[in-house]
């Protein structure tokens, strides 16, 4: 309680220490030249606009940095969507090509689905030169070989039996290993979309934190400047 009690009474003798300190300052400022007294407030006035011109410099710098972020982790999230949608076109024509009975649909499906695992590939390599930390890559890597898994257990043989018509042994594979597989991939997928999601959120808020901080000091600089001028200003005309 003594502590406490003594605390306090030091919190008090320091405001009133204070206020005797800016007092004998002001009224030392008033018997000052004319000269001097602006000589102050312009050197004052420069302080405040350095600091204010560096705050707004290192937010800049700042916000221009989450911007990059936020825009990478973007970009990473279109890369998903387009990879999730193209996965499932590539299963999407394989049913189709169990389904046909003509060489030249046989044909036509093939051509498609190479056409789009070209593209995967190319999407695949897009998104690796976007993963920035140890998590991602491996949730990556995670949905890379359980992509890779699906495309073995649809593979050549799968074919085969599909162009020989034999749609119990095709479909058997498309709704066994090849069901299997493709789930598998999917809920690595959407642990690394939602990994992603999750990162682009957090690098939002901390660019619109960063934002307010900018703002909030810039106000306070100028309201500071201001009320600094304006008793300058005052005691500069009462000494006139």
């Amino acid at each position: 309680m003594y502590n406490k009690i003594n605390y306090g009474r030091l919190i008090v003798i320091q405001k009133k220490v204070g206020k005797r300190q800016m007092k004998n300052f002001l009224e030392n400022f008033k018997n000052r030249a004319v000269k001097s007294k602006l000589s102050f407030m312009t050197r004052t006035s420069i302080i405040l606009m350095l600091v204010l011109g560096v705050g707004a410099l290192f937010g800049a710098y700042e916000l221009n940095l989450q911007t990059k972020d936020m825009h990478s982790w973007m970009l990473a999230n279109n890369i998903i969507a387009e990879l999730d949608y193209l996965t499932s076109e590539v299963r999407l024509q394989q049913y189709a090509h169990v389904i046909s009975d003509t060489r030249v649909e046989f044909e036509l499906h093939e051509a498609e689905i190479d056409s789009i695992l070209a593209e995967i590939n190319e999407l695949m390599v897009e998104y690796e030169a976007t993963i920035k930390t140890e998590v991602d890559r491996q949730y990556y890597e995670a949905a890379g070989a359980a992509w890779e898994k699906y495309l073995e257990a649809t593979g050549e043989n799968f074919y085969s039996l599909s162009r020989a018509m034999k749609l119990d042994e095709a479909n058997a594979i498309m709704l066994g290993d090849g069901y299997d597989a493709f789930k598998e991939f999917q809920v690595n997928f959407d642990t690394l979309l939602e990994y992603n999601h999750a990162c682009a959120e957090e690098v939002s808020d901390h660019a619109t934190k960063v934002f307010i901080f900018v703002i909030v000091m810039v106000v306070v600089l100028v309201t500071l400047a201001a009320i600094i001028s304006l008793r300058i200003a005052k005691v500069i005309i009462e000494g006139i």
